[in-house]
Parts: structure tokens; sequence; C-alpha cells
């Protein structure tokens, strides 16, 4: 027995830690060969709308960084993930610019604006305009329906829709309540990126709506229907609303 430890404390042991040392400078000298020019990071504080390169290195829908190299077929923890198939790219239809509104749809604009604005009372004469489009269909039946126990908002609030269908859902469900006039534009129906061209278009044409208002003296004040409105304007407490004007230049 006293053999046995003499043999265990003048060998085993001595080979444990040669071995333990030997593990720490190996492990030591393969982090030290890592081709830390193979891995890049690309600070996102300057923003998400920026083109970025690279795989995105993503937790759950948060954006982590931004991998290059080996980086953009392995996630964490060195898995390697199976690169993407070659599609082809989708073919986008052109842009076919601002759509132009017909004399007949600009007439009905100013006439049902007009209906609404002769029906306010004189202290606070304005009227509330909302354009949307077909993706915002529910969230614009969503905002009617919040706002239906509050005064003075669904009697002077003219919907403006670019598509007839959308239109055409609002009145089967709210009859004559709130007020929606169609641009008859059928090709603007979908969502729209931030930027995008077709977005752009759509804020030139909602801005060319409120032109045609204002060059007719109408005061309106523009609303968006994807927020959620939990009062509005008190007239007992004489509160002062003064709707802005766009200037008009005939120049």
């Amino acid at each position: 027995m006293g053999r046995l430890k003499l043999a265990f404390r003048n060998v085993l042991v001595p080979l444990f830690f040669v071995y333990f040392f030997l593990h720490i400078g190996f492990t030591t000298w393969k982090l030290f060969q890592v081709d830390s020019s193979r891995i890049g990071y690309e600070n996102l504080r300057d923003g998400p709308l920026l083109a970025k390169g690279g795989k995105h290195v993503k937790k759950g829908n948060v954006i982590e960084a931004i991998g290059y190299g080996k980086l953009s077929a392995m996630g964490f923890g060195n898995k390697m993930r199976k690169k993407p198939k070659q599609v082809h790219p989708v073919l986008r239809p052109k842009d076919e610019g601002v759509p132009e509104l017909s004399e007949k749809v600009k007439t009905t604009v100013i006439e049902e604006s007009q209906n609404l604005l002769n029906k306010t009372s004189v202290s606070s004469n304005f009227i509330y305009i909302a354009m949307i489009n077909n993706a915002y269909e529910r969230m614009t039946l969503n905002w009617i329906c919040n706002t239906a126990l509050m005064e003075n908002v669904h009697n002077r609030t003219l919907i403006i829709s670019m598509d007839s269908s959308t239109c055409h859902s609002i009145k089967t469900q709210w009859d004559e309540t709130i007020k929606c006039v169609s641009l008859d534009i059928d090709n603007y129906k979908i969502g729209y990126d931030w930027g995008r061209q077709q977005y752009i278009n759509i804020l030139t044409l909602r801005a060319n709506i409120m032109e045609l208002l204002t060059s007719n003296d109408i005061p309106h004040v523009l609303i968006e229907t994807d927020a959620t409105w939990f009062k509005v304007i008190d007239e007992k407490k004489k509160l002062i609303f003064k709707p802005l004007y766009l200037a008009h230049d005939k120049s």
C-alpha cells in the first residue's frame, strides 16, 4: 500500500501537472491563431436605414452585428448554416410617377370636403382628412371604431381612399356615419417600405390633395389612422385650436 501511494505521488501527480500546463499552453496558442481579419463588425449606431453589406447576425429580431468571411456562413457557437440558394432577382414594375387625379375626382373631393365644412360650427371651422390605401383598411376601421363615441370627430372626417374597394368596406360597416371618397387608383393597394419610390409617390399625392383643399379655402387637419386617440379638443375649456394652412402660391 505504501509503494502504491509513493508511485501515485511520484508519477501520476507530476504527469497531471504536466498535462494541465500543456493544455493551458495549447489552448492559449490556438486562440492567437484565429484569423481576426476574416471577422469584421460594423457599428449599427448610424441607423437601420443605411445599406450594409455582409451577413446580419441576429438574436431574435435584433441585429447584433454584421459578419464577414467565415461569420457570414456561421452563426453563434460555430454552428454551420446552409448557404442560401441562389435566386433570380424579382422584376419590379416600372415606376409610373405620381398618380394624376381626374377632374371628376378633384370635384368630388372638393364638394365632399365643402359639405363637411358647412356642417361644422363656426368657432371650430375645419375638417379632418386622412388619405389611405387598401393596406390601411383594417387599421382605419379600427381607428373609426376607436373614435366612434368621441364628439365632433366622425362628422368632420373625410377618408380619402386610393381605391374604391376600401371605401366600399368602410361604407358597408359604417354606412354614412363617416364620409369616404375614392381616388379610383387601383395600382397602389399594398404596403410600401418607407423611402421607396412608391411610398414617396403616395406622400406627394397626399400633398397635392392638401394643396387642392387649401386652394379652395377649405381648412383641414391631416390625421393618420395608425394612431390611437384618447380625447379630442374640449370646447368647454375654451381651448383654442387653429389648424395649420398650407401656403398656396399661384405663381
